[in-house]
């Protein structure tokens, strides 16, 4: 299947055009290499985040522009997204290096672009994760708990967005965890799987009935707290087993 973002006018900054047409020559081969390395970036980025990336990236980008512009923000090249337009922006030291680079970090930048109204709570980085490294994978993982514990309505439940919200205002944080969230989830349901297996509650009609009247609602979720004796534990609250991580 096949994607595409929609078409992007092409503007560049008047500080990059020189008014002396002895310059002329000496600009435009390097600003239409810009362009056609941006190109390149793009189709890498539609390849490796389809449908869901393209939608994103055109919400963020409504207006389908992408401008070229000098800037000392950047060592050689690299772009940004402000004012709903796509932003290539070089060093004005480093006209014409690591020209197809410019858009290298495009996902990230997407990610961090600000959001229109009515947007979801998590970036789009972390959707991505969880997209990718959880959703193909949980459905195995659960119907194994189900097994163990002889129970067809167990039911996994993250709260991503709990989740996500922790993670972005909490301290020492890996700048990484966006683009991480869906496996570190996926881990933690896998070794409560593990668990139950290594424990043998699938042979064992006890460990599962202790289970089912402690956790009577049939529910795991996971939860990260500020504060709490260790890295992780496990609690009973309100019917549900919360699995929490510090």
């Amino acid at each position: 299947m096949h994607f595409s973002v929609r078409p992007f006018d092409f503007v560049l900054s008047p500080r990059v055009i020189s008014s002396r047409l002895r310059f002329y020559h000496y600009l435009l081969r390097p600003i239409n290499s810009y362009a056609d390395g941006a190109v390149y970036q793009l189709q890498r980025y539609v390849e490796s985040h389809g449908k869901a990336g393209t939608d994103e990236l055109n919400s963020v980008c409504p207006t389908h522009t992408m401008t070229l512009s000098a800037s000392t923000a950047c060592n050689y090249c690299g772009c940004t997204i402000s004012d709903q337009k796509l932003n290539i922006i070089f060093n004005p030291k480093y006209l014409g290096t690591n020209i197809n680079d410019a858009l290298y970090e495009i996902a990230k930048v997407v990610s961090q672009a600000p959001q229109p109204e009515g947007a979801p709570k998590l970036s789009f980085a972390a959707r991505h994760s969880v997209a990718t490294d959880y959703e193909p994978e949980i459905g195995a993982l659960l119907q194994k708990a189900r097994t163990a514990l002889q129970n067809p309505k167990l039911e996994f439940e993250p709260d991503f967005d709990a989740l996500g919200a922790m993670l972005k205002n909490g301290k020492d944080v890996r700048d990484d965890w966006e683009r991480n969230l869906g496996n570190f989830a996926k881990l933690y349901y896998e070794s409560l799987v593990d668990t139950l297996v290594r424990e043998k509650f699938g042979e064992d009609e006890m460990l599962r009935e202790g289970f089912e009247e402690g956790v009577p609602k049939g529910v795991v979720k996971l939860r990260i707290v500020e504060k709490m004796s260790g890295y992780n534990g496990i609690l009973v609250e309100d019917g549900a087993l919360i699995m929490q991580v510090c």
